[in-house]
């Protein structure tokens, strides 16, 4: 199964129901035991931020597998894709999967296919 949670990244809605949904989203990774891994989706041009890498040293700290697919690497021309893709890199470190993804080339469908499937296998 897979969940799409909200509360993280950009996610459209007033502040104080993204505050609300906190609690529960951070229950939902830290408790639930079926939970095999954590796909963090971000938009590649934007890149990674404080709140992606605070979310990535909280499920570290939970001992949860996780991954970050930066998305919209069409939207991108091939240079100022791997820059951004070499900027991700550096504030996700090594521990964590980066995989660049386009839903409309279909580029990076299979790695990212790969690493769900390590974390279900």
């Amino acid at each position: 199964m897979l969940v799409d949670l909200p509360g993280y990244g950009f996610a459209v809605g007033p502040e104080a129901d993204r505050r609300a949904w906190k609690p529960l989203v951070e229950t939902y990774l830290g408790e639930r035991p079926t939970l095999r891994g954590v796909l963090l989706v971000v938009d590649a041009r934007r890149g990674i931020e404080a709140e992606e890498e605070e979310l990535l040293a909280y499920l570290a700290a939970l001992g949860r597998p996780a991954a970050v697919a930066a998305t919209k690497l069409d939207k991108l021309g091939r240079a100022e894709a791997r820059r951004a893709l070499a900027a991700a890199a550096a504030r996700v470190g090594t521990a964590v999967p980066l995989v660049g993804f386009s839903a409309r080339t279909g580029e990076g469908r299979a790695a990212l296919w790969r690493v769900v499937d390590a974390w279900v296998a």
